[in-house]
């Protein structure tokens, strides 16, 4: 039975909406038209307010709440963007915070929805929180308030209570609950978050009548699941005294009389059940799971700082020695797995180095990853060094041209490579095939620390395994040791075999997770401590985020895998797949994890010269993509298109070997193509993306018609593209406008389309771009080796080199040195 007179006391005349209404018709219709953008109607807020407005707000969660919550503001991807387009990364208060700041029963329920956002899946608790208060309003005194809003309203209020309230860090106040009770030794991982249907009915039921009648009212929960939930729930939020006992171990909350007493029994001995009791004992009403409730699904989730040590907290204990030892394996395996990845590099990707892929930037991501575990900088350099190396190959490997790598390291200590916090993987991002060319193993084997990982071209050897063997002799360790005697201790303990092969999974996934978050330039990472990341499974197995069991440690050179990763920890398993396929944006929890191309000033023809294009890298920050207020958290590429015809879709030689008055006079040449600046367009699809894209326009030779024509595409497409060209450092020469008197041998200029670089002979090619950005992006699509049209080019040149801040002269130094290191069938291109 449910408790009627809590439903009275809920439904006896709420003026929610009288402020709105007595500001006149055309306030009204705003709050309606402004809510609606919002993604729910006005009325959920009137139904969810009358119902978990009644609960009273601790005063001093309140008062931190509201100023945690109050301030708003936004982000702008870049001046050009947000100014052609609207779009923007809006963070904090919205119209949803707004008016609950306002409204004191719309803030209680948005501290309560708040938290139960936090912890659950939105679909699903829709769903329960639709059913539970149906439940209660069916017995409400007046017809008109036994409706209830449906679902997909309730989810809509929930998303922007996550979304807007995302600066109160809820996992705090979860960490302290559970530190407290594993202390007394009751479970306390993310499984005993979830709440079921019972007791959120339950809750919503009674809480409000143990604060109006605290001496005459208590509550018992008998349930295997959602205690810690409770715990903040009744406690932490709203100032009850809760005590939670499983078998004889009791942790209280609180001082005085107990008003809630959660007693954790098995479910199949015990069906989960909620009563409400009276100062005699009485039963005033009671609840009982029953068959068809709908089951809610967790959102399990911790901080990305310190992310890795809470894993390794639940999962094996709170050993700060065993839990120090598995990360400095973790770290070893992350940089096992980079001299892995590397015998993958295509031979068209040259010696491109994933630059966040080194020794001290690996270390200095473990570290915020790990968090507070002393991991020394001395400790992990000396297990590297004592890694064997990979096996010798026979074949001769060519030494890497000098003028080809970001540094020239000679492995001494002050050539170390510190890390930067502008991360580049310059790698293709098409998928790896049969034919890839592999670099040698000998080729990477690591010299003495710290040194960045660079490849080679020799012949392909044995692809690798796909899992890394485990460091050696990991179970000889203590601390490893001590905690299989433990675990051997259980009553139906698997065999010591298993465990370790357990630990071996774990340290992979914690290693591919670790590399991923060095996509992350670390100024940006280390500004967004508490980001709440996704935590896998109910127990914890993080496979579903990472998929090891099926990807080979290669695809890691792969920016969508990298991408897919780290979206799948922001946003959880139950994002959209179709729009993660062309996503250039994903957004959860009032925070957004993007490719850089949506910040580049690449479409800015005020470009300055020189400026490089900057391989595609990941970024995070708070705020949701809002535009004309509709906020939606998916930013997707929409279908490249091109008008390229006659005029510009081959490209034309136009300066060849001995030429004069190279390369000023080709300079500009390539002018009379641009038609203006870029155009940037942004759309809607659906309810839940942008689609974004941006416009190149460029005009045909006047010998075909001087036609308007233009290709466009969005900014994961552009990102990719960026991925397969290399930026040339800057060289040692002061001026690098420098004219060459004449093109040397083997050195050709062109302009226009490069869809006609096909079947070309061995010789470096110089697109010729006046430095103007449409003509560059020209010249890279027209390379692009994930294009359709472009495909074929892959086997006739080699990776496309970007002039960036090198000079003319050494840039075709480098491109001829290459040419003659490789076979003697690939072309090298050049784009100014």
């Amino acid at each position: 039975m449910f408790s009627t007179q809590l439903v009275a006391t809920q439904f006896d005349g709420l003026p929610l909406l009288k402020p709105v209404i007595a500001a006149g018709r055309k306030a009204l219709v705003q709050h309606a038209r402004d809510i609606s953008k919002a993604g729910y109607s006005l009325a959920v807020e009137y139904d969810l307010g009358r119902i978990l407005g009644s609960s009273r707000i601790h005063p001093e969660l309140e008062t931190h709440f509201r100023n945690f919550v109050k301030d708003s503001g936004y982000h702008s991807f870049s001046d050009r963007l947000t100014q052609q387009t609207g779009l923007i990364l809006a963070w904090g208060a919205g119209i949803t915070v707004h008016r609950s700041l306002q409204d004191p029963q719309l803030f209680r329920s948005l501290v309560q929805l708040s938290l139960l956002a936090y912890t659950h899946d939105l679909a699903s608790l829709a769903r329960g929180i639709s059913q539970a208060c149906e439940n209660l309003v069916k017995n409400a005194a007046d017809a008109e308030d036994r409706e209830f809003s449906s679902e997909e309203d309730v989810e809509g209020m929930l998303r922007q209570a996550q979304a807007q309230t995302s600066a109160w860090e809820w996992h705090w106040l979860f960490q302290d609950v559970e530190d407290r009770l594993a202390d007394a030794g009751i479970p306390s991982d993310v499984a005993a978050r979830t709440l079921p249907l019972v007791l959120l009915q339950g809750a919503l039921d009674c809480f409000p009548l143990l604060q109006s009648l605290p001496e005459d009212r208590r509550m018992e929960i008998v349930a295997d699941e959602g205690y810690s939930t409770i715990v903040v729930w009744a406690h932490k939020v709203l100032g009850l005294n809760v005590t939670v006992k499983m078998a004889d171990l009791v942790v209280r909350f609180g001082e005085g009389q107990e008003d809630v007493v959660f007693m954790i029994e098995n479910y199949r001995e015990h069906p989960p059940g909620i009563c409400l009791l009276s100062s005699e004992g009485d039963t005033i009403c009671e609840l009982k799971r029953a068959k068809e409730d709908p089951v809610l699904e967790g959102d399990f989730r911790t901080a990305a700082l310190g992310y890795g040590k809470y894993v390794l907290r639940i999962l094996v204990g709170r050993d700060p020695e065993l839990q120090t030892e598995i990360a400095y394996q973790c770290l070893v395996n992350s940089w096992r797995i980079v001299l892995e990845c590397l015998p993958h590099c295509r031979r068209e990707s040259g010696l491109l180095k994933p630059t966040g892929w080194s020794v001290p930037q690996i270390l200095e991501v473990g570290c915020f990853f790990f968090d507070d575990l002393k991991l020394s900088q001395d400790e992990f350099f000396r297990r590297i060094k004592a890694l064997p190396e990979p096996a010798k190959s026979e074949q001769n490997v060519p030494p890497p041209p000098a003028q080809a790598s970001d540094d020239d390291s000679d492995g001494s200590d002050s050539d170390l490579d510190t890390g930067s916090d502008e991360s580049e993987f310059g790698f293709d991002d098409s998928e790896l095939d049969d034919d890839s060319v592999y670099e040698d193993a000998a080729s990477t084997a690591p010299p003495p620390p710290p040194l960045e990982a660079t490849s080679a071209h020799p012949p392909p050897p044995a692809r690798p395994s796909s899992h890394p063997p485990s460091p050696p002799q990991m179970s000889t360790h203590p601390s490893i040791q001590r905690w299989l005697s433990f675990r051997s201790s259980y009553p139906a303990h698997p065999s010591s075999t298993s465990l370790l092969r357990e630990l071996e999974i774990l340290i992979d996934n914690l290693s591919v997770i670790l590399l991923c978050l060095t996509s992350i330039p670390l100024a940006v990472l280390t500004s967004n401590p508490s980001v709440p990341l996704h935590l896998g499974t109910s127990d914890m197995d993080l496979t579903i985020l990472t998929n090891r069991l099926s990807t080979p440690n290669a695809s890691l050179l792969n920016l969508q895998t990298r991408f897919h990763i780290l979206a799948r920890l922001l946003k959880g398993p139950h994002l959209s797949q179709t729009h993660l396929s062309r996503a250039s944006l994903v957004s959860s929890h009032g925070h957004s994890l993007y490719l850089s191309t949506l910040t580049l000033a690449l479409t800015d023809p005020t470009t300055t010269n020189h400026t490089p294009l900057h391989p595609s890298t990941i970024l995070l920050t708070t705020g949701i993509p809002t535009r004309k207020k509709v906020s939606k958290p998916y930013i997707i590429d929409g279908t490249s298109t091109t008008t390229a015809g006659g005029g510009i879709a081959h490209a034309t030689l136009i300066a060849r070997p001995g030429d004069p008055t190279f390369p000023l006079s080709l300079l500009t040449q390539n002018q009379n193509f641009p038609a203006g600046p870029p155009r940037l367009f942004v759309g809607e699809k659906g309810p839940s993306a942008f689609i974004a894209r941006v416009e190149f326009l460029h005009r045909t030779l006047p010998g075909n018609g001087g036609r308007i024509e233009y290709i466009s595409f969005g900014f994961r497409k552009m990102a990719r593209m960026l991925a397969g060209v290399e930026i040339l450092p800057t060289c040692i020469h002061t001026n690098n406008d420098a004219p060459m008197a004449t093109l040397p041998d083997k050195v050709y200029a062109y302009r226009g389309y490069g869809f006609g670089l096909r079947k070309l002979d061995p010789n470096v090619y110089v697109a010729c771009t006046a430095e103007d950005v449409t003509a560059r992006w020209f010249a890279i699509e027209g390379t692009y080796t994930g294009s359709e049209k472009g495909r074929e080019v892959l086997e006739e040149h080699g990776t496309p080199l970007v002039r960036g801040a090198c000079c003319l002269e050494c840039a075709i130094g480098v491109a001829r040195e290459r040419l003659e290191d490789g076979d003697g069938s690939m072309a090298q291109v050049i784009i100014l």
